[in-house]
């Protein structure tokens, strides 16, 4: 089949579809040169792909990916973190790294404070400065419980206010005591089209599949070339 895909590709595109556009990351034939191992045929392969061709997956350098695998509290932050990062970079056309930028990343790694640590992230593993960075920025929010649990498998709507922080994409601010806290970033989520399809649970572990195709989707949003 691989052997003919180029062939078939050009006869697909040679179609024209009335005010219809399938993106290659909505119709995926199959690639011959997937970045991973794991990902030919799979419905987030072209998210992920473009996401590790520009630098925003680094974090995964293994030759699977394991896009049905969980992603954890410490490795969205640690992502989200780094691709805003690098969102800007590419915004300002640097063709380098934000020295400024990665330097007061990198001034959290020692830092002890106890208002940008969690009890359980006062170590120099390579989370910790991402978390305390969160924290010190306001990205995690007001957060009740004194442990950040960063090996926990990160939650829907966990994942949408990080990432909606970070990235700075307004909500709506509800008056109400009785709403919600994660109806807002929820409504923002199917608003833009960033919640995987037939995703509805607000408490719903998120796969690394999913995680890649919900920051492709933010990056489109916010002005991603």
């Amino acid at each position: 089949y691989d052997k003919y895909l180029p062939d078939f590709k050009k006869i697909l595109s040679s179609f024209q579809f009335a005010d219809q556009y399938v993106s290659p990351e909505q119709a995926q034939l199959g690639s011959l040169n997937t970045v991973f191992k794991d990902l030919n045929y799979h419905r987030y392969e072209g998210e992920i792909t473009y996401l590790k061709e520009r630098d925003y997956m680094q974090i995964f350098e293994k030759a699977n990916f394991g896009p049905q695998d969980k992603v954890t509290k410490a490795q969205a932050i640690q992502i989200l973190i780094e691709a805003k990062i690098h969102f800007d970079e590419r915004k300002k056309n640097l063709g380098k790294k934000d020295e400024e930028a990665r330097h007061e990343l990198d001034s959290y790694v020692w830092d002890e404070r106890s208002r940008v640590n969690f009890t359980d992230t006062k170590n120099t593993t390579p989370f910790a400065k991402y978390i305390r960075y969160a924290k010190a920025k306001g990205y995690i929010g007001s957060v009740k419980f004194s442990k950040f649990e960063p090996h926990k498998g990160i939650q829907l709507a966990e994942f949408l206010k990080m990432a909606f922080n970070i990235f700075e994409i307004p909500t709506w601010k509800p008056t109400s005591p009785k709403t919600k806290w994660y109806l807002p970033y929820m409504d923002k989520a199917y608003e833009k089209r960033i919640a995987p399809y037939a995703i509805f649970d607000f408490a719903a572990q998120v796969t690394r599949g999913e995680f890649a195709f919900m920051l492709k989707q933010i990056l489109g949003e916010v002005g991603e070339v």
